[in-house]
């Protein structure tokens, strides 16, 4: 229906979240092929014009390994003519598992866009009150990105949702 409409159709493959799980997938060779091979079947069987891939909560060591699949997907994607997008969280130096488990760099070379996810500055895990994503954070992990992702492949990826804070004084 979406096709019919004139709508372009991206189908999102993401991670479980569990960084075990993503390593043991990402660091397998034959697990990595036969998902490249099953995500070209269902591009050619749904006519997707391309494949947003969303791997978040990885261990900073198979950042090369997470590059290597993002290289693969990206072969593929081009051989049948579908997009590849990646997504990628701001630069936090800090922050392993949800940050320094992306090169940036890799990422930008391989895929067609890559896409900054800049939301959750406080999230669910936040102990005080704050923005979603304050300008001042986002342009601060635009100019980030841009070190080390060409401008034309960057999308912003920015939040329509607010959460309610509940205050007190003690």
């Amino acid at each position: 229906d979406a096709k019919a409409e004139g709508y372009k159709l991206w189908a999102m493959f993401n991670t479980e979240g569990s960084p075990s799980k993503a390593s043991k997938f990402l660091n397998s060779e034959p697990a990595r092929k036969a998902c490249v091979k099953v995500m070209k079947e269902y591009i050619l069987k749904y006519d997707l014009d391309g494949i947003n891939l969303d791997f978040e909560n990885m261990y900073q060591s198979d950042r090369d390994k997470y590059s290597q699949f993002v290289k693969e997907m990206a072969e593929m994607c081009h051989s049948v003519g579908a997009i590849l997008s990646v997504d990628v969280t701001k630069y936090e130096p800090t922050s392993y598992t949800y940050s320094m488990c992306y090169d940036r760099t890799a990422i930008g070379k391989y895929a067609d866009y890559v896409g900054l996810m800049a939301y959750d500055q406080n999230g669910t895990w936040s102990t005080t009150a704050g923005s979603v994503s304050d300008l001042k954070w986002t342009e601060e992990a635009i100019i980030k990105t841009l070190e080390e992702v060409p401008n034309e492949k960057l999308l912003l990826g920015i939040p329509f949702y607010a959460r309610i804070w509940e205050t007190s004084q003690s």
